[in-house]
């Protein structure tokens, strides 16, 4: 849809420029209600954060069944008296107020003493359920824990700080310990959680994941998903139709093995079903970072696989990278008999080289592609992830997208065969996105993605800032304005 240009003269005097900006408002009012979506909620990139000062972590997005709230959450971490500190925030836009993006809500104050370092969120009625790590001290954890709050999503709504600890240990030498926190909430708005815990085991990081719950606020004890023999790592979780779908990365140790990416349901009263390996390869094809969404019996998990691997530092790293997926329509009974590629020209995606020195540059937020997927209410898959478009020295990352068209049982049709670009920021570099969808009413999505504004590789600690996005941006009507009426409550222009 054609925008409308709306320019303005600075000579004249007070009377002339009191009628042109009267004129430039009926204007702008007149094309916003005759070309603008009919919705309250502007669905442009935006700024969470906006703390330069501060760097954001990983990111993480909800949105409530009814499409109606969308709530991000991130911890916001930065040096302060000697040691790093990493507090947890959450803002949140509803489509039915009309009010914005809310102002930042501190869900957990961190100090030198005790931080946070990743969080998640998922989002029911006009309550935020968010789960986050905590180290103790900041510097040198001792102990860790993993917390439990909720938010109000209500103007003047703050969180309830009434914080269940629903984990927590004190560090074996050497051990790295939590890792990742995910949660989805059943039909009765119940969260639920998985997280993978690492141990020290000589020269290697062994990995285990584990679940437990709330019921009626009340926790429920802590359950092992994954095996004994290999490390898991990364987990996610998702609930449909009574059932929890979890899944993780397990990478082999004590010697070679293969990379798997590993499905197991639970249903209440029943407990774990049997484990299900969706992929399995060997060390030069590893796949990782295994995402997962459900929505009545459709359940889909994305991973990305590796390619033109090497070990750097003991860790196996690699240059070259596709999207892989697997998908069950039977509630995760029975899945598909072999993966598939996200589109449809099978060729790998470029990527940057990350090797363990480049942690303190953060280039941790752009390791691999990082995938994430929703379904609507079709069953119909949007898969999200970031890729390098530039080179290893002068990178240029941005966020893309590719839309399921329809889901069989031998495969999905992919809408492009590389994806489409969904990040605005086309400067500095876009990446670690979380995607969210509102499958009952609205097919429009929601993304969250960090940004920063380094150029090249070995620029320690850019400007991470939490953005939102969706794949609306050119329904809507490009409005250029005076510089007055710039910067405007719920996005940028």
């Amino acid at each position: 849809m054609t925008g409308t240009e709306i320019t303005t003269s600075s000579r004249g005097g007070g009377l002339l420029a009191a009628a042109l900006m009267a004129g430039l408002l009926a204007a702008l009012t007149a094309v916003l209600a005759l070309a603008a979506p009919q919705r309250s909620f502007l669905h442009l990139a935006t700024n969470l954060s906006n703390a330069p000062e501060r760097w954001s972590g990983f990111a993480d997005i909800g949105v409530s069944p009814d499409g109606d709230r969308v709530a991000v959450v991130w911890p916001e971490e930065y040096q302060g008296a000697g040691a790093p500190r990493g507090s947890v925030m959450l803002r949140w836009a509803s489509e039915s107020t009309g009010s914005g993006w809310s102002s930042p809500m501190l869900v957990f104050p961190g100090d030198g003493d005790l931080c946070a370092a990743q969080a998640a969120v998922a989002v029911t009625g006009t309550t935020a359920h968010v789960a986050y790590i905590t180290w103790d001290p900041c510097l040198s954890p001792e102990a860790q824990a993993i917390r439990y709050e909720w938010c109000s999503l209500q103007p003047g709504g703050s969180c309830d700080n009434q914080v269940t600890v629903l984990t927590s240990t004190l560090l074996g030498a050497g051990d790295p310990g939590f890792g990742w926190v995910d949660i989805a909430l059943d039909a009765q708005g119940n969260p639920h959680f998985v997280y993978d815990y690492f141990r020290s085991e000589g020269s290697e990081d062994v990995g285990t994941v584990y679940y437990t719950w709330l019921e009626d606020g009340t926790s429920r004890p802590e359950e092992r998903v994954s095996g004994s023999d290999r490390s898991g790592n990364g987990p996610a979780i998702a609930w449909s139709n009574g059932h929890v779908h979890v899944v993780w990365a397990e990478e082999p140790y004590g010697g070679s093995g293969n990379y798997e990416i590993h499905y197991r349901r639970r249903t209440s009263g029943s407990g774990w079903e049997a484990d299900n390996v969706l992929s399995q390869q060997g060390d030069t094809y590893p796949p990782r970072n295994p995402a997962v969404a459900a929505y009545s019996d459709t359940v889909f998990v994305v991973w990305d696989m590796g390619d033109d691997c090497q070990e750097v530092g003991g860790e196996k790293v690699c240059t070259r990278f596709s999207l892989a997926y697997n998908y069950s329509l039977d509630g995760g009974a029975n899945w598909l008999s072999e993966w598939h590629e996200v589109g449809t020209d099978g060729e790998m995606t470029q990527d940057m080289i990350f090797s363990s020195t480049d942690a303190d540059d953060m280039w941790e937020y752009t390791r691999c592609l990082q995938p994430t997927v929703a379904l609507d209410g079709e069953g119909r898959p949007t898969v999200v992830w970031h890729v390098n478009q530039g080179s290893e020295d002068w990178p240029d990352y941005d966020v893309k997208y590719n839309e399921g068209l329809t889901v069989t049982q031998f495969g999905a049709v992919w809408s492009s065969k590389n994806g489409e670009f969904l990040s605005q920021r086309t400067g500095g570099q876009s990446g670690s996105p979380v995607v969210a969808l509102a499958p009952v009413t609205s097919p429009h999505l929601h993304v969250a993605y960090l940004w920063s504004d380094m150029d090249e590789v070995g620029q320690p600690y850019g400007d991470w800032e939490t953005y939102y996005d969706s794949n609306e941006y050119g329904s809507y009507p490009k409005v250029y304005l005076p510089l007055l009426f710039r910067n405007f409550v719920g996005g940028e222009t």
